[in-house]
């Protein structure tokens, strides 16, 4: 189009040509000073005015695009969530844990240091399920008889599997570490959800996994009662939050010892303080009874029928035998003895101080 434009009050055509004619002196056809100076090169690291010479622009290229990649590589880790770190931290823990623990129990039994209390004996009753005699074994006399007359722990049942597909001590010793060292997890969840820290709860994990006792249950052979460490820990969890799939994660518990029901019973008490009372009491009535059952019903029956001789066919005769005021005086005699007095101080001295921050919980460890 044609623009006009009023010069020195005249109106006057601006034409291409008029256009050039117009272009104040000193600059270019395009508006730019003529005599702008020409910007010099700059090299990548290098001076103003100094070309980059030509063996180096690779090099330069070259680190530009790794540190592209280191970008994109720390966008990638920062897109990563928190719960995905902690996750990754505590399987390397569990894994971690199973392994170191697996190679020593494994090499215990290889340097001729397992026992037949308790992993000779176990085998042999793991072994006797797959010919009809469920848990049989050898008894110190030489009889034959079912394990469960001196312990009611049908949980070691669980390794079955893994005994029969690879005939192997190895692998059962191996199981075990594994299946002690997932009671990490429900103790991270407990502790974090308690604490309201990702620290804490990992903190929690990391004392579970290096509690003495619990290596001691995992490295000296097999024994099926070290399996409630994990399912009492889940039962925590679940009641906690008053679900009732507690019963039976807790059931699992029951199965592996048969004192642990009382473990399951002050857990069910611990449950009512809290408000869940129905699940708190279901839990109560059911570990109360399991125990009882077991100690003053299974144990003598099944012992009556085996050739079970010495201590361990009398660990609980004195609950089952006399009047109230004997039986009583039998558990306190229990008590003072030197022997239980140590186990209550190596279950409890590890823990130091920290019991006093869930005294009615810490009180499932009172049966042990």
């Amino acid at each position: 189009p044609l623009l006009g434009e009023v010069e020195g009050g005249a109106s006057r055509l601006i034409t291409p040509r008029t256009r050039r004619r117009a272009v104040p002196p000193g600059h270019d056809g395009a508006g730019r000073p003529a005599t702008a100076p020409e910007r010099p090169p700059i090299a990548l690291g290098g001076t103003p005015g100094r070309r980059t010479p030509p063996a180096t622009r690779g090099t330069q290229v070259s680190t530009r695009r790794d540190a592209s990649r280191v970008a994109r590589w720390i966008q990638g880790l920062e897109r990563i969530s928190r719960r995905t770190w902690i996750a990754a931290g505590l399987g390397a823990a569990v894994a971690g844990w199973s392994v170191v623990v697996s190679l020593l129990s494994i090499a215990r039994h290889e340097s001729f240091n397992s026992g037949r209390f308790d992993l000779g004996n176990m085998i042999q009753a793991l072994d006797s399920l797959g010919y009809g005699a469920p848990f049989e074994t050898t008894f110190l006399a030489g009889g034959q008889g079912s394990r469960l007359a001196v312990h009611v722990d049908p949980a070691l049942a669980v390794y079955a599997p893994v005994w029969f597909a690879t005939d192997s001590v190895h692998a059962v010793l191996a199981a075990q570490a594994t299946l002690v060292a997932l009671g990490a997890i429900p103790t991270y969840i407990v502790a974090s959800r308690w604490c309201s820290s990702d620290a804490l709860g990992l903190a929690a994990a990391a004392v579970y996994l290096l509690y003495p006792p619990l290596w001691y249950g995992v490295l000296y052979d097999l024994h099926p009662v070290v399996l409630a460490a994990p399912a009492l820990m889940t039962s925590i969890v679940l009641v906690d939050r008053g679900r009732w799939s507690a019963l039976p994660v807790a059931g699992l518990a029951l199965l592996t010892k048969e004192h642990v029901g009382l473990a399951v019973a002050l857990l069910g008490l611990w449950g009512i303080a809290i408000g869940h009372r129905r699940l708190g009491a279901t839990l109560a009535s059911v570990g109360g009874v399991w125990s009882l059952t077991a100690i003053l019903i299974v144990i003598p029956s099944v012992a009556a029928r085996s050739e079970v001789l010495g201590e361990h066919g009398s660990r609980y005769r004195a609950l089952s035998d006399g009047g109230v005021a004997e039986r009583a005086g039998a558990v306190a005699d229990r008590v003072r003895d030197p022997g239980a007095r140590e186990v209550l101080v190596g279950l409890v001295e590890p823990q130091g101080p920290w019991r006093v921050f869930a005294p009615r919980l810490a009180g499932g460890a009172a049966p042990e």
